[in-house]
């Protein structure tokens, strides 16, 4: 692969995706996610890069709670120029459904400038679906399950993950952004309960 990216470079590659890289070393006894050698490839990578290719864009997707995945960005100037903004998608989803942007808005709040060399990746839509545990600490349960329930009743699908005591949590909703966003039956918030609505979404 350290072959390979500046390759990648010379050929004109402006950007260069690291796809789902926390898994990238793999050690037994461990989770395998984030390891420090994991974080000391990608200071590498970026080294190579800013030396014999400087501009090219290094960004790191990683599907994971907000704070695991900012740490990809190093010290905001040794590993990932952009990382994907992974909790975006499904909070502006939650904001739309239930007419409420708080959540989304309290989120945004703490978001800040990294770097002069470093920033997010912001999106919506992708292939991957929308993952929920970037919402992990910011959505409640209930929150996420009205989530689930809409995409379902949308025509998509819901993958789960496996805990480590063997319950499961949801992991993505796999659908269409477009069709997630569809609100057939509005819900709103009220007394602490989700409710239908009976005003529709224009």
């Amino acid at each position: 692969m350290t072959d390979i990216l500046p390759e990648y470079a010379y050929k004109g590659a402006a950007s260069i995706r690291l796809d789902a890289i926390g898994f990238i070393w793999k050690e037994s006894g461990t989770s395998c996610m984030h390891l420090p050698q994991t974080h000391a490839i990608i200071l590498l990578w970026r080294l190579v890069l800013d030396y014999f290719k400087p501009n090219t864009q290094i960004i790191t997707e990683t599907n994971v709670p907000h704070a695991e995945n900012i740490s990809y960005f190093g010290d905001g100037t040794n590993e990932a120029h952009m990382v994907y903004q992974f909790s975006l998608p499904p909070l502006v989803l939650h904001a739309l459904t239930v007419h409420n942007s708080r959540k989304l808005t309290e989120w945004a709040k703490t978001i800040g400038k990294v770097s002069d060399q470093a920033t997010y990746f912001n999106f919506l839509a992708s292939h991957d679906g929308i993952g929920m545990r970037p919402t992990e600490g910011i959505l409640s349960e209930e929150e996420k399950q009205l989530l689930v329930e809409k995409v379902l009743q949308n025509g998509g699908r819901v993958s789960y993950k496996t805990n480590t005591d063997g319950s499961r949590s949801v992991y993505e909703l796999n659908i269409n952004y477009f069709d997630a966003l569809m609100n057939r039956e509005p819900m709103s918030r009220k007394n602490g309960k989700f409710k239908k609505c009976l005003r529709p979404m224009r």
